[in-house]
């Protein structure tokens, strides 16, 4: 048996033509043969274009094995047993309980909760207002090319949620030792191994379905039970105490715990819960616009004379700044790289937008939100202040056009307060209406926005593009409302075997981060139940 010397090495770098040479570039750092080295597992890549004048770099974190110990050890490089990774508690075996947990919802928090409840041999009942992913699309091309919409089937609902379904971004910025646990379930079930390390992971519109199809199919081998096109009307409570749903058809699923996972957009699951006295309160979300340029464009500004290098992926971008009076926020969201602008609407007579890439992202537009922090102060002091704000401005934008076509506008119209004589070809289904984007927000929000532009523009030269366009309106980027629950148990904090989770719970923003909080949902419950 062969002995094995374990390392890792930090913010190793290497050209981005040299991506190839990883293996012989690192033997040569650690001046060894390349017969010593015996296995490399690259932990983190990042894309390093600050020097791009110079060259474009991968910053890498490698852990590696030798067959002989380093004779001399470069200060980037430690023995892995001196490396404390963080543990996270496992899922206990000595489960006591008896009736079925409902999960309501299956975006990824319900998507998570329900695998790490299967793999301690529960099986749960999956109810989804939504279709299953094939289905789903189906409504949505209604949608984008018919202007059908389907309330209960659409960017917002449906199999995989929101997010799981448009674009796949993969980036958190939550410390947790449960990212990886995450990425390694989706590449089980047919992700790319890629997302391991990238520093920025991403599956893509059109890999998802696959993804999802294969959870879904695992699921219900291991005996979880699914009910798709079921929307629940009612949580029956008893005593404060949770005893089952009932659902639009009229049929009652008796259950002694009922886990939410519904999502930032399910505001009839908001209405009911303030019904039945669940505590909940209001919380900061961010509205705006999405931005639309050239992705030429971006490459160029971030990679320099390398722009059109073949080995380079699609550039990105992050854009951020603060009113020094407020301290209140204008930034970019949820950058989509050669990506398109699509309908999210899931409300009749409203236009919401959103961005998604395919995995490939080799479109020839690029996109993201620049939205306004809307902090609770600027709204009335009541709990749905920033629904019925969301609802307002999502009906007025349909209104602009009296269609769901998007009213937009030309950045620079935008700063000149006059309506575009002509639009930019577009991504987004099913059209663009030329309108003043002005007269879309109050007017804090329209100077907020017109302020960063010019911020965005120091910082991003060309950010003003001269095919650069405004769509309106993002508002959908989180919920305004927050579930309010202990936080050792995630239990509603006055409604027995009510656990709200993610986006829809205001505890979560993103596929990861919910990813994670359906595990420890799952957890947490399966302690309670347990003799520990």
């Amino acid at each position: 048996m062969v002995n094995k010397f374990s390392y890792i090495v930090d913010n190793f770098r290497i050209g981005f033509e040299d991506k190839e040479r990883l293996n012989e570039l690192l033997c040569e750092y650690l001046s060894i043969e390349k017969e010593v080295l015996v296995e490399l597992t690259v932990l983190k890549e990042s894309l390093d274009a600050r020097q791009h004048k110079i060259n474009i770099f991968y910053q890498h974190r490698i852990r590696f094995n030798l067959t002989t110990p380093l004779k001399e050890k470069p200060k980037n490089v430690s023995e892995v047993d001196q490396i404390q990774l963080p543990n996270e508690e496992g899922v206990p075996t000595n489960f006591k309980k008896h009736k079925r947990p409902l999960v309501v919802g299956y975006g990824p928090a319900g998507m998570f909760l329900a695998f790490t409840l299967i793999e301690a041999g529960i099986k749960p009942i999956i109810i989804e207002k939504g279709q299953t992913g094939v289905e789903r699309q189906k409504s949505i091309n209604q949608l984008w090319k018919n202007s059908i919409l389907d309330e209960n089937s659409n960017v917002q609902f449906g199999e995989g949620g929101a997010g799981f379904f448009s674009d796949g971004k993969l980036g958190t910025r939550v410390k947790s030792s449960l990212i990886q646990d995450v990425y390694k379930i989706f590449v089980r079930f047919g992700a790319k191994e890629e997302i391991l390390y990238q520093s920025k992971p991403h599956l893509g519109t059109d890999k998802l379905r696959i993804i999802l199809k294969s959870f879904r199919t695992y699921l219900i081998e291991q005996g979880a039970t699914f009910q798709f096109q079921k929307t629940v009307e009612k949580i029956k409570l008893k005593n404060k105490r949770v005893i089952g749903v009932t659902l639009d058809d009229g049929a009652f699923i008796e259950a002694d715990d009922v886990f939410l996972c519904t999502g930032h957009s399910c505001r009839d699951i908001y209405r009911m819960l303030h019904a039945n006295n669940v505590s909940m309160e209001s919380k900061e979300f961010a509205v705006g616009f999405r931005v639309e340029h050239p992705q030429e464009f971006i490459n160029k500004s971030q990679f320099g004379h390398f722009f059109d290098n073949s080995l380079l992926p699609a550039a990105d971008y992050k854009l951020t700044t603060q009113s020094k009076k407020s301290k209140q926020g204008v930034y970019s969201f949820c950058m989509c790289p050669g990506g398109m602008v699509v309908l999210a609407t899931s409300e009749k007579n409203k236009i919401v937008t959103n961005g998604m890439s395919l995995s490939h992202r080799d479109g020839k537009l690029a996109n993201a939100g620049i939205v306004v922090a809307v902090n609770k102060e600027f709204l009335e002091p009541d709990l749905f202040a920033g629904i019925r704000f969301q609802e307002e401005i999502e009906a007025k934008a349909y209104s602009m056009t009296n269609s769901y076509f998007a009213p937009a506008q030309r950045i620079q119209d935008f700063m000149d307060n006059q309506v575009s004589t002509d639009l930019p070809k577009s991504s987004f289904l099913p059209g663009l209406k030329s309108c003043n984007l002005r007269q879309l927000y109050p007017e804090w929000i329209t100077e907020k926005i017109l302020a960063a532009v010019k911020v965005f523009e120091e910082k991003f030269p060309g950010f003003i593009h001269a095919d650069g366009i405004f769509i309106a309106p993002e508002t959908r980027t989180s919920s305004p409302i927050k579930i309010l629950r202990n936080p050792e148990t995630y239990e509603s904090i006055n409604t027995i075997g009510l656990y709200p989770l993610g986006e829809g719970a205001g505890a979560s923003g993103g596929i990861t981060s919910s990813a994670i909080e359906g595990i420890h949902g799952a957890r947490k419950w399966i302690k309670k139940y347990s003799n520990i």
